[in-house]
């Protein structure tokens, strides 16, 4: 039963993915247009699963932390996003977000929770790996400044993966439920989120500087777009916090990095029909077979 979630938490991020893509198609990849987006997801996070409130929705203090510390760091990796997107290390980013989000827990799984691996497991990962860098990875030249923020990112999105495994497995700290847990991360994210897109607003037209500009390009109402993407990434959070519980942080995440670069490729081609490139073919190979090495 593990597996089958973790496989429809997989299929669930790479149709989140295609609701961001549509938004950035019909909206633009600007820090305001992402930051509002990201706070309207929040919003809507709120709504979508707040059906079940009750008082261990919002949890004790454990759950407040470490939901707080894991939207926070979402946030801010997502704002680097931005940042790098002018230095043109838009692959960079992506490589460094996905490996940390893989790498880290790995070996906080080996290090801190007592877990083992075996080959398989070893050479999964290093297929998987593999396949993020034949995926995303480029010819782009990276300054220094870049590789700080790069480092920053492959940490954030660690930390993110570690703090929802460690909030999991330690059911006497962590009062809130699962879908308590989902709750107050879209909460949260409202709040940054939502926080930085005034706050960014507030300066830009203190400078004269603020505009809204419609666009030929727009098609799909931004709030169904953002509906699209709570329903999707909520429920694939919802299932890998459940996974988090009962599956090693060894076999969680590089089963969730390599089915999403899979299943990704696949939207891509079946939604946008973007074609596929001879390297892009050979990377989902790996992430496919070294996925399969976990299971």
């Amino acid at each position: 039963m593990g597996y089958v979630l973790l496989i429809g938490a997989t299929v669930l991020l790479a149709l989140n993915f295609s609701a961001t893509k549509l938004h950035q198609i019909g909206y633009g990849s600007g820090l305001r247009s992402g930051l509002a987006f990201s706070a309207l997801v929040g919003l809507f996070t709120t709504l979508v699963f707040g059906f079940a409130i009750h008082p261990s929705m919002f949890g004790g203090w454990y759950s407040l932390l470490m939901s707080a510390l894991m939207s926070a760091a979402i946030a801010i990796y997502t704002l680097i996003g931005f940042r790098l997107m002018a230095d043109g290390t838009v692959a960079m980013y992506t490589v460094f977000l996905m490996l940390g989000g893989m790498l880290m827990p790995f070996f906080w799984g080996l290090l801190f929770l007592d877990e083992t691996t075996t080959w398989r497991s070893w050479a999964g990962l290093v297929l998987i790996l593999v396949g993020i860098l034949l995926m995303y990875g480029g010819a782009e030249r990276l300054n220094r400044n870049s590789l700080l923020w790069l480092l920053a990112v492959f940490f954030l999105n660690g930390l993110v993966s570690i703090v929802s495994k460690e909030h999991q497995i330690h059911s006497e700290l962590a009062t809130a439920t699962t879908t308590g847990f989902v709750w107050l991360s879209g909460l949260w994210r409202f709040i940054f989120c939502g926080g930085l897109y005034l706050a960014l607003r507030k300066r830009d037209s203190a400078r004269g500087e603020w505009s809204v500009s419609a666009t030929a390009r727009r098609r799909i109402p931004l709030p169904l777009i953002a509906l699209l993407s709570v329903i999707f990434s909520g429920l694939s959070m919802f299932m890998q916090l459940h996974g988090a519980k009962n599956l090693p942080a060894t076999m969680l995440y590089p089963v969730v990095s390599g089915g999403t670069i899979l299943f990704t490729a696949l939207a891509s081609f079946l939604l946008f029909g973007e074609r596929m490139s001879r390297k892009s073919l050979w990377a989902v190979c790996l992430c496919l077979l070294g996925t399969l090495l976990f299971v």
